[in-house]
């Protein structure tokens, strides 16, 4: 069985729409316990416990902390609970929304027969993250995988984890002791309370990786952390299966003999070869090196992608098999030599980003309708 852990920073509204997406789970055997673990210093959500129980049928135990312990903090006291519980996890929280396959994707990750050291499986698919600042992914290459990658990079909308995985976490430690200096400056600058700093740090140092589906299974409802205050306000990926249809079986499986597109730290991709549709385009890959996100400062091998530079008309293969990665329209090529990056994410930015367009959209109907209301006046 897998229980439910839902970390509550007294938003009442995003709570209840957290629960909502729960109850969609409601009967599934694998279903075990919710914990509702919520931040001191307010009022209790006993009631929102009480009637959602009735709801699913199932026990929800409200965990309030005596007083304001902030997201890391909770996160510890979540993976220490679930060791004298002895069940594997889900970790979400409140502004987060699930789909309804979600236990069945657990139950099968758990089982895959890979041979990478997993640390933990996502549930949210990176489309909008602290560094990535693309579109939703979509492999172009036929020799990959195309449901699933590899990263060195945790999620916090939405993450699955077995009593192993915690154990291992535990017994390497926790949040204590990591090597941070394993870190790229964009992510060690973040402040000491965050949890997903020293699991990153946890990562490197174990050589491990983060299991992540194409399209997320977790989602936030709109409420971006304050890594991401100074970008879109708004960071939402797609739910798979919408809230109709609860199981497709084809999407969990994974043929172990695939290999799996893998990205680092830093979000660039370590594989690049296996985006190559023919021998060309493998050659030319295994001679690169990437820099997707201009976050780099050293390369070994010397070609690299960047959004700023002059288009190399030479090296367009690469363009074009990147972008159907990338979902983006935006890189460019340039000679890793010609050029260097401050590292600084303030300067990424992505104007084809869905939800960018979407939001000047609806504020530029706002003030046309406006503008009618105005003359009818």
């Amino acid at each position: 069985m897998i229980d439910i852990y839902i970390l509550c920073f007294n938003r009442e509204i995003s709570l209840k729409n957290c629960l909502q997406s729960i109850l969609y789970l409601k009967g599934k055997s694998m279903l075990g316990n919710i914990y509702l673990y919520q931040d001191g210093g307010v009022e209790p959500f006993q009631d929102i416990a009480s009637e959602f129980s009735d709801h699913i049928e199932k026990k929800v135990e409200l965990i309030q902390a005596s007083s304001n312990l902030g997201i890391k903090d909770n996160i510890e006291r979540i993976f220490k609970d679930s060791l004298t519980r002895q069940r594997d996890i889900i970790v979400i929280e409140d502004d987060c929304s699930c789909a309804p396959s979600i236990l069945d994707y657990c139950a099968s990750v758990s089982q895959f027969n890979i041979k990478y050291k997993i640390a933990q499986f996502s549930l949210y698919n990176f489309e909008y993250n602290e560094l990535a600042h693309c579109e939703t992914f979509i492999p172009m290459a036929t020799n990959i995988d195309k449901n699933f990658f590899l990263l060195k990079q945790c999620s916090s909308w939405g993450f699955f984890m077995t009593i192993d995985q915690i154990r291992n976490f535990n017994d390497a430690g926790l949040f204590f002791n990591r090597n941070l200096s394993l870190l790229p400056v964009e992510i060690a600058s973040w402040p000491t309370k965050s949890w997903k700093k020293y699991f990153i740090a946890y990562i490197l140092e174990t050589n491990s990786w983060v299991f992540a589906p194409r399209v997320s299974l977790c989602t936030t409802q709109g409420i971006a952390g304050k890594n991401t205050s100074k970008q879109l306000k708004y960071s939402v990926s797609q739910v798979i299966h919408g809230y109709t249809n609860s199981k497709d079986s084809s999407y969990f499986h994974i043929d172990k003999n695939l290999q799996l597109l893998e990205l680092d730290c830093y979000l660039e991709i370590l594989n690049p070869s296996l985006l190559a549709s023919n021998d060309q385009e493998k050659s030319f890959f295994q001679n690169m090196q990437m820099n997707i996100y201009g976050l780099r400062n050293s390369f070994n091998l010397p070609y690299h992608l960047s959004r700023s530079a002059k288009f190399n008309l030479s090296n367009s293969l690469l363009v074009k098999s990147v972008q159907n990665w990338m979902g983006d329209t935006t890189y460019k090529i340039q000679k890793a030599n010609e050029i260097k990056f401050k590292l600084s994410a303030k300067k990424i930015k992505n104007t084809q980003s869905y939800f960018r367009r979407l939001t000047l959209l609806r504020g530029f109907l706002s003030i046309i309708s406006l503008i009618i209301k105005r003359l009818k006046i």
